[in-house]
């Protein structure tokens, strides 16, 4: 019988290691008949829309900065994750004709073996790691805690990760490439640029720590090269290359520059607008503590009673499933045994001598250690000490970091380098044991690793729920949705299905109903909201009043229909009551009350308070009508004023139909003060509606003035209206 090719065999074990890797990872969704989605009904069902957005912008259907929430800001794309390059993978399937929530799975999927692609092709053609351990590393790397939990707490944005290796891919074959002037050299560096720079515009995160990783490394290999070769060798070594290369790396730094124009045009006027997280009330309980780090979370098969026993409160604090991307206490002791043989090797390092380290290859060693030392210190950086945070300096010094959040979520990018970091020492374990004459001992070493391997995935597997809603139900639910009437420009919903437990999921099946029949909807779901916006709660006590509030702020009053999710149908939506007549003499309206916004169409105003509402922008309105027209009437506004000591006094003016009735400059601070508006009854009677137009010369956001996170441009704070007949 003719024996297999060996070459065969390895094709064969390397795609079913990938096969493996996948259905092992959405092994839910496989028993299911591929009919359970990852993730929830929140963010799972908003990565959809996003995806679904850029198949929509391949069509033309859609401007790209434009998903159609949070009608009708524009450029709202940049208030989430701008999921690009997952987009464009999803609507692949699109094309081939599966449906969103098909096309959804299938992306998910094929990201994932490609990640798997990635990180062996890293593994063995960079790294030259041996075969079995770049397979197992590769499904190890797919299957990690961290990148299963982000599924499961439905965060499947952070799918991007699977890129990262084929940049540090890139980046190896640029270095390993002997010619780098050459065609290779080039498309190599520019398309490793170019693909970093699309990660950034796929997930700010992801590539966000991915960069910082890779500058701390830079530090480090700075740092080995000061101390081998000294400070002015260094130097003259450094600049020594420009010459030759200095055009070249000019020309991937343009790439990357002209790769990053999407991510600056999506997200520049949104972080000026938004302005920089707060450290400590947003940023610092996202810090993960020295628990952290094994907390793979209490469902863990191997660590979670122990975690709940080390630990009993961990599940108690605030985004506690935040904190559930920690490494497996095995694995981390191993990669903590990479990082001292990196530290008792350094001096090989330093020295050129690489036959007294125990990887004895220089190239692999210089990684090793780098990853090594780089990731221990991104550890330190991160970490929760309780009495200090180093994290807190690079918040506030170092570009882009004040952008993020949720801190906890850099654990999923540690985890490349430190299987890289694991690879590399198991390899080196395979090579020394071919110093050992006994076959028995050499095998029995090799056995011993690739066990070792193998618990690495077994301490990794976790019973949370991973895939948590039915494509099927949902493609129902879709069906079960009548089209909208014929002219809807918007529309809101005013009841929840009847099964909703969330009110964030009513916001996305909002957006999805919006997007599937070509309309608006003001709900919207990201981490980020337009300001003035106050659409939660829906079928609350103040939802509709600002539901009107904002359609009137916005001149968004045509048009509008309401959904109820409930019985499924649609209904014309009053955007304001002004037919009624009810408004009376001497009726004090409260600036917090349920009536301004029912019976006065306002815009420019921000979301009520219990003492009253704020003004936000350079012009506020109020839109009426009353029964009495024909004597001369006043309107008593009682206002309180923003003031600060670079705003020393308010300056505004009223209108009343476009012709002006006061001007107001004052700097009363303190108590209410009262606005009289003279209101002749010629003027009310030039039309059935009257409008009153503020016209505001200083309102200013405490943000530009330092003094609070709020982009609002305040000026007065509205605390009531009252109708009087004026003097005779």
């Amino acid at each position: 019988m003719k024996a297999i090719n060996p070459a065969i065999l390895t094709r064969f074990a390397i795609i079913a290691g990938g096969v493996f890797a996948v259905c092992l990872f959405f092994r839910e969704t496989v028993f299911s008949g591929f009919d359970l989605v990852p993730g929830d009904r929140g963010d799972a069902r908003l990565n959809i829309y996003i995806f679904e957005h850029w198949w929509r912008v391949i069509q033309g259907k859609a401007y790209w900065l434009d998903p159609a929430y949070f009608y009708p800001t524009e450029h709202t794309l940049g208030y989430t994750h701008a999921l690009f390059l997952n987009g464009v993978v999803y609507s692949v399937f699109r094309i081939l004709g599966f449906d969103m929530y098909a096309a959804f799975i299938a992306a998910m999927m094929a990201l994932c073996a490609f990640g798997y692609a990635g990180m062996f092709l890293l593994l063995r053609r960079i790294l030259v790691v041996p075969v079995g351990i770049a397979i197992a590393v590769a499904i190890l790397f797919i299957n990690a805690n961290s990148f299963f939990v982000s599924f499961a707490v439905s965060h499947p944005q952070y799918v991007t990760i699977v890129f990262l290796p084929w940049i540090l891919y890139g980046m190896g074959l640029y270095w390993k490439n002997p010619d780098k002037l050459g065609r290779a050299g080039w498309i190599q560096g520019i398309a490793t640029c170019l693909l970093l720079a699309l990660v950034f515009y796929t997930s700010f995160y992801t590539g966000w720590f991915f960069v910082f990783w890779l500058g701390l490394a830079s530090v480090w290999g700075v740092i080995f090269a000061w101390l081998r070769w000294g400070g002015v060798p260094c130097i003259q070594a450094m600049l020594s290359t420009i010459p030759k290369y200095g055009l070249q790396w000019l020309g991937f730094a343009g790439s990357f520059a002209v790769g990053l124009i999407p991510f600056l045009i999506t997200y520049i006027p949104v972080l000026k607008l938004n302005g920089a997280r707060h450290f400590e009330s947003e940023v610092l309980g996202t810090l993960p503590t020295l628990f952290d780090f094994i907390n793979t979370g209490h469902e863990n098969g191997v660590w979670g009673s122990f975690l709940l026993a080390l630990n009993p409160g961990m599940n108690n604090r605030p985004l506690a499933h935040e904190m559930w991307y920690g490494y497996p206490v095995l694995f981390l002791i191993a990669f903590a045994i990479c990082l001292l043989v990196a530290i008792v090797n350094v001096r090989s390092l330093i020295h050129a001598n690489v036959r007294t380290s125990f990887i004895s290859n220089t190239q692999n060693y210089v990684i090793f250690a780098l990853s090594a030392m780089a990731t221990a210190t991104f550890f330190l950086l991160v970490a929760n000490f309780e009495i200090f945070y180093l994290w807190k300096v690079i918040f506030k010094y170092v570009p882009g970091a004040s952008a993020l959040r949720v801190i906890s979520r850099s654990l999923l990018i540690l985890g490349i380098p430190m299987f890289l970091c694991i690879a590399l020492l198991a390899g080196a374990v395979f090579q020394n044991a071919i110093r050992f004459h006994s076959k028995k001992h050499r095998y029995a070493l090799q056995s011993g690793v690739i066990i070792l391997l193998s618990f690495f995935l077994i301490e990794s597997l976790t019973r949370i729920q991973f895939a948590r809603f039915s494509a099927g139900e949902e493609r129902a639910f879709m069906r079960s949705i009548p089209i909208p009437p014929e002219g809807t420009s918007s529309f809101l919903i005013t009841e929840v299905r009847e099964a909703e437990i969330a009110d964030t999921f009513a916001q996305i099946d909002a957006m999805i109903i919006a997007q599937s029949n070509d309309i608006g909807t003001f709900h919207g779901q990201s981490g980020m909201t337009p300001a003035g916006w106050a659409f939660f709660g829906i079928g609350g006590e103040r939802y509709l009043a600002n539901a009107r509030s904002w359609m009137w702020r916005t001149g968004t009053v045509e048009d509008v229909y309401a959904l109820d999710l409930e019985t499924k149908e649609w209904s014309e939506f009053e955007a304001a009551d002004l037919s009624r007549v009810d408004i009376e003499i001497g009726e004090r309206v409260p600036g917090n009350s349920l009536d301004l916004f029912t019976r006065y169409g306002i815009q420019g105003w921000s979301i009520p308070e219990p003492w009253g509402v704020w003004n936000d922008g350079d012009v506020a309105t109020l839109v009426f009508r009353l029964a009495e027209r024909s004597q001369n009437l006043e309107l008593h506004i009682e206002r309180q004023f923003f003031l600060h000591p670079d705003v020393p006094l308010q300056q505004y003016s009223y209108r009343v139909n476009n012709q002006p009735v006061l001007d107001v400059v004052s700097n009363e601070a303190g108590d209410s003060k009262v606005d009289i508006l003279p209101i002749p009854a010629d003027l009310l009677n030039q039309s059935e509606y009257t409008t009153i137009t503020i016209d505001f010369r200083n309102a200013t956001s405490p943000l530009s003035l330092g003094t609070a996170d709020d982009g609002r441009k305040l000026a007065i704070g509205l605390i009531a209206l009252e109708w009087r007949i004026a003097p005779q």
